[in-house]
């Protein structure tokens, strides 16, 4: 590739956002060597922050490592390097070259800010916390540290600590309304939420065709559960700016959350004709259908995320449950066993896998998915109920007695959950306690009777039990 000397020239000059589109097209396929020498260092920085800026992270990736191959002294480049990874969700290489920035400039404030955020989004608080404190040990007012500090206090479930620094920033010129906002989300106090909602309205008054601001209010209703109030707040949004396809995620959730599913529909539909890869709002729609009954149209949607998304563990999920509505188990467990491949900390998933193989008979493989769910929420009592049904089945009498126990516990109306601890008594041959909860069981609800003798024909062979049918 070849530039001319007008061109070259124009390369050391200060770069406009338009001309530096223009490089980074005339560049996005050309080889390191040539991007290298195409640009000054500078310029070539310039470029990196500009694909950056507007989301173009791969080719900042690709401008950057041809620069540090150039210029591997360099922290700035590699700091830029571990920014476009991050934004690509590779982590972990992020993480490198974080750390190589960090070892040629290791008193950059805003670089170890930018490290504790990338630990932050992988989940890794501990050591976020670490990288914040260096950065504000450095400089103990930087606000960039002391706001993502709060950010993670929140996320921690830190809540009150994070209420308190959240108050620190209401007089920040750049934090003073998104502290007001992130406080109203995370204080009980109405009188934050009230404030913020005045700050917002301040700032409406000021600017009020500015679609973020509307959209901002919008969500600050949603957090406190005041959905339609969010949704004329997203319509303002909208009105000002009809591709705003955040605007339209966010009032399809409120829409869904007040039940109005196909209004919810057709809001996700108005986002995607903007963002036809925004896999939220593609996995809402499956969501969505999915409460709607339409299985079909539901499966299509999370199919459509896991094709930009293969390893979404939500759409995995929502698309075996999709597989499981339609009788589909063995394409169901695939979808699962794919999901817990990826995450296999979610009760839900398990208790979901442990139903298909039970409708599969595979009752032993059930047994330990179901054993599995209970042991991750001890508090699903539907799960626990299924699980001992299961148990009883198999002839677990006595490790099913503590599950049904537990179902008693948890709502002493449950008849069902009566009917199972006598099934698990009698199974394991305590018979007059068996025969004292099914009196109790049978005078509440009745038709359980016909229930057990279809069930436990068997147990007829009690006396005791038979008198039970003929009084």
């Amino acid at each position: 590739m070849e530039f001319s000397d007008s061109y070259n020239e124009q390369l050391y000059r200060e770069p406009s956002e338009e001309y530096l589109d223009g490089l980074r097209t005339t560049l996005s396929k050309a080889d390191p060597d040539v991007i290298r020498s195409a640009a000054s260092i500078e310029t070539l920085e310039d470029l990196i922050q500009h694909c950056l800026d507007t989301n173009k992270n791969a080719e900042a990736l690709r401008f950057a490592d041809a620069l540090a191959a150039f210029i591997p002294y360099s922290g700035e480049v590699w700091q830029r390097r571990g920014a476009a990874l991050h934004a690509l969700e590779r982590e972990e290489e992020a993480k490198e070259s974080f750390a190589r920035a960090l070892a040629l400039s290791p008193a950059d404030e805003e670089l170890l800010v930018q490290v504790a955020e990338t630990y932050c989004d992988c989940g890794d608080f501990e050591t976020a916390h670490i990288y914040l404190d260096r950065a504000l040990a450095l400089n103990p007012a930087n606000e960039d540290a002391l706001w993502n500090k709060a950010l993670m206090l929140e996320r921690g479930g830190s809540t009150d600590e994070a209420a308190s620094l959240f108050r620190t920033f209401e007089q920040s010129e750049r934090y003073g309304a998104l502290a007001l906002s992130e406080l109203a989300g995370c204080s009980n106090s109405v009188e934050d939420f009230e404030r913020a909602v005045t700050c917002y309205e301040q700032n409406i008054s000021d600017d009020p065709f500015n679609a973020e601001i509307w959209h901002s209010l919008g969500l600050l209703y949603t957090r406190r559960k005041m959905y339609q109030k969010a949704i004329e707040q997203f319509d303002m949004a909208l009105a000002i700016k009809d591709d705003f396809a955040t605007a339209w995620f966010n009032r399809g959730n409120a829409l869904a959350l007040i039940d109005k599913l196909s209004d919810a529909i057709e809001s996700y539909k108005s986002g995607l004709i903007h963002e036809p890869h925004d896999i939220p709002a593609l996995h809402n729609m499956g969501n969505t259908y999915l409460e709607m009954g339409r299985t079909r149209d539901a499966m299509r949607y999370f199919s459509l995320a896991l094709k930009f998304q293969p390893e979404n563990v939500e759409s995995l999920y929502g698309r075996g449950c999709c597989y499981d509505e339609l009788g589909q188990y063995e394409k169901a467990l695939n979808d699962f066993d794919q999901a817990l491949s990826l995450d296999n900390s979610d009760a839900e998933i398990w208790y979901a896998k442990a139903d298909v193989e039970y409708n599969l008979g595979r009752i032993k493989s059930s047994l330990l998915s179901y054993h599995i769910a209970t042991e991750k929420n001890p508090e699903d009592v539907e799960c626990a109920f299924d699980y001992a049904e299961t148990l009883c089945e198999d002839g677990g009498f006595a490790q099913a007695l503590p599950l049904f126990e537990r179902c008693c516990t948890f709502d002493p109306n449950w008849s069902e959950a009566h009917l199972g601890r006598a099934k698990a008594l009698l199974g394991m041959n305590k018979i007059e306690e068996s025969i004292a909860i099914l009196k109790d069981a049978f005078t509440t609800n009745p038709s359980l009777k016909q229930q057990f003798k279809t069930e436990y024909p068997d147990f007829l062979a009690y006396k005791q039990i038979r008198a039970m049918f003929n009084e």
